[in-house]
């Protein structure tokens, strides 16, 4: 349901008084014409294709009063409605009737997408046109029984149960309603100074909304570009260790493994140096430091073998036999047993992702290790 018609009727019956005369003689001469007025706004507002002069000679046998109609239509369509060609009153009262309906129609769309609970901007800018042309007391009064004649339930419920709006639809075109829609605009907030204001208001709004969304966008794009690059070197690494693996896997097939023979011929070459008080020969030194560049440069690519120190006994579990191929030893019977072994033979390994198990075997084969050795 509208808002809008439940705070007209709200205004009417609060503002009534003030679009009615109060003294003795002007309440007499409003007494004197709101009978005729209204029979007027009937004739415009339900015109048929009877000439308007023909409707007001029967419509007003007299010719004092009919004169009185004459000037108060005349005052309507002066100020909106005066068909076109002039001569209103050789024309079918069903013209004026068609354009004044169709002007209620538009003021009921402007009041209710203006002034609903969704205040529209646009709609209270044409609104606020819409009463700049209604400035007179003669249109206000036809304006405001047109407005009840288009309006559909439950608007038009609204404004039949308001005492306010019944008084001012009786006591006629008095002078006091040419402020009746200004003071309506200025109670509603729909001036053209308010709606200035409002729009200023929601333009500041919707920039900060507007720069809050773009931060936030911001934030949002930053976060996708940082998991894209982080997905990128994921994806480098993880092809990168997959070239690596192969890498290994071929030179570790082979009948005599090669990494196995570097990290073998890299030992005995370290060791002679350390054991031959006069050093090692020019070609052999030559080998040591190619082999040391090699492994150094394998690591730098994630290829490791594994365990660093090979003449360190390691203590052994069953869930350690996914990484070491256990050669010789006694066998594990139950969960949680461990043994003490030596490495025969490095394991290899890129990323997490083996390429060769590590050999070892039982230094002591009757004997578990303590949880002290563990």
């Amino acid at each position: 349901m509208h808002t809008v018609w439940p705070r007209f009727a709200e205004f009417c019956d609060q503002h009534s008084r003030d679009f009615i005369p109060r003294s003795s003689g002007k309440r007499a001469q409003a007494m004197e014409d709101r009978q005729l007025h209204r029979r007027c706004a009937d004739l415009l507002i339900n015109g048929d294709e009877e000439p308007l002069g023909a409707a007001l000679l029967r419509i007003f046998p007299d010719e004092q009063e009919r004169a009185r109609a004459q000037a108060f239509l005349r005052a309507c369509l002066e100020d909106r409605w005066r068909p076109r060609g002039g001569r209103p009153f050789e024309q079918a009262s069903s013209v004026i009737s068609v354009r004044l309906r169709a002007d209620a129609t538009r003021l009921v769309d402007f009041l209710e997408r203006g002034l609903g609970a969704q205040r529209d901007l646009v709609a209270l800018d044409a609104l606020a046109d819409t009463f700049q042309r209604y400035q007179g007391s003669h249109s206000t009064y036809l304006m405001l029984c047109a407005l009840h004649s288009v309006l559909p339930e439950p608007g038009k419920g609204f404004l039949e149960r308001s005492s306010g709006f019944t008084d001012l639809l009786t006591w006629g075109a008095t002078p006091y309603l040419r402020s009746f829609w200004f003071r309506f605009q200025r109670q509603m907030g729909a001036t053209r100074v308010a709606i200035k204001t409002e729009a200023a208001q929601n333009l500041a709004r919707e920039l900060s909304e507007t720069e809050d969304t773009l931060r936030l966008e911001l934030e949002h794009v930053r976060a996708r570009l940082a998991a894209a690059e982080n997905e990128i070197v994921r994806l480098k690494e993880e092809s990168q260790a997959a070239a690596v693996l192969a890498l290994g896997i071929r030179l570790q097939e082979r009948p005599n493994p090669i990494l196995d023979q570097m990290v073998e011929t890299l030992e005995r070459l370290e060791e002679r140096a350390e054991n031959d008080g006069f050093g090692l020969s020019g070609d052999l030194l030559s080998a040591l430091i190619i082999l040391e560049e090699i492994l150094e440069g394998l690591r730098s690519l994630g290829l490791r073998h594994f365990p660093q120190d090979l003449a360190q006994p390691l203590i052994l579990t069953e869930e350690d036999l996914s990484r070491y191929q256990y050669t010789r030893g006694t066998p594990f019977r139950n969960p949680g047993e461990s043994r003490r072994v030596r490495c025969l033979k490095p394991g290899w390994e890129v990323a997490g992702r083996l390429i060769t198990p590590a050999r070892v075997e039982e230094m002591e084969a009757t004997t578990d290790c303590s949880e002290e050795e563990r």
